[in-house]
């Protein structure tokens, strides 16, 4: 399950907490927002790009500026981990966009990837849940807990049942595959 293959994305309801960080300063409110919300733009351009240096650059800088803006905290997580491969920094930043935005599936989901990653199916299957309270219809943790519970957990049917659920909205082979063997 390769982390780097998630992207930061604008997340609406995050602009609408910078909203409410700035409505307490109206005259520069729209001003201020709009340019983080250019510079997290820029950001996600940047790692699109791998320019990784430049997509940390961004993100810091928005962070020194909206401390508690989670979505950099993650964006930050995925430049980190593609740029220098630090697991344990990359887990630190994404627990802190968490600890911002409890409700940021995204950076379950990619919690859960890096813990699938270091072969912690107990951390992973964790995050992977935890993601499906908030998003109970994200594909990648959907695929993610199936194979777990078929190549780990020996769950075929917990297994089938997570499969069934991507297969409404994919037709990737490997999903097939993994039903055939669970079957």
């Amino acid at each position: 399950i390769p982390m780097h293959s998630k992207r930061p994305r604008p997340l609406l309801h995050s602009f609408f907490c910078l909203v409410v960080v700035f409505s307490f300063c109206p005259t520069t409110a729209h001003a201020q927002m709009q340019e983080i919300k250019d510079m997290y733009e820029h950001a996600v351009a940047a790692y699109d790009r791998q320019q990784y240096d430049q997509a940390i650059d961004l993100y810091q800088q928005i962070i020194k500026r909206v401390p508690d803006f989670a979505p950099a905290y993650n964006g930050l997580a995925l430049a980190n981990q593609a740029s220098s491969g630090d697991e344990d920094k990359t887990i630190e930043y994404l627990k802190t966009a968490i600890s911002y935005d409890p409700k940021l599936s995204q950076a379950y989901d990619n919690l859960g990837r890096i813990y699938y990653g270091r072969q912690d199916v107990d951390q992973a299957q964790e995050y992977f849940e935890k993601v499906l309270k908030i998003d109970p219809n994200l594909s990648s943790a959907q695929l993610s807990l199936a194979w777990i519970n078929l190549l780990v957990r020996s769950k075929p049917q917990t297994a089938l049942r997570y499969f069934k659920l991507v297969l409404v909205k994919s037709q990737d082979p490997k999903i097939y595959f993994g039903m055939g063997s669970a079957y």
